[in-house]
């Protein structure tokens, strides 16, 4: 009886261990990970938003529109993305710690250049 206690806990570890690694991750296909930032995209209402994180500190939450001030954000999943990773770059020229912003408006000229439609 001894000698089956340990074989039967070692058996029931193995079972454990085998099945941990066949369960499916719940990890949010909408981050995406650019120069060391974590940006998470999400819907707003009809369209869409976004977080930027730094090791795991939230830099900026954009969720409306910041050329127009719509709060159902910027129309297309790309569109967020772009100025997501543009906001990357230029906070990554300042330092290591920007400021957070909290749906801060950007200038309709910086939609131009990045091929971002501000109409509704």
């Amino acid at each position: 009886m001894k000698q089956r206690l340990p074989l039967l806990a070692f058996f029931c570890v193995m079972l454990s261990t085998s099945h941990a690694q066949t369960i499916a991750t719940t990890k949010d296909q909408r981050d995406l990970f650019f120069i060391g930032h974590t940006i998470h995209l999400f819907k707003t209402g009809t369209g869409y938003g976004y977080d930027i994180s730094y090791h795991n500190r939230l830099w900026t939450h954009q969720a409306v529109n910041p050329f127009t001030s719509d709060p159902n954000g910027l129309q297309k999943e790309e569109d967020a993305i772009k100025l997501a990773k543009w906001q990357v770059v230029h906070f990554h020229q300042f330092g290591p710690r920007p400021a957070i912003t909290a749906n801060k408006t950007l200038p309709k000229n910086l939609a131009n250049q990045l091929k971002i439609s501000t109409t509704n």
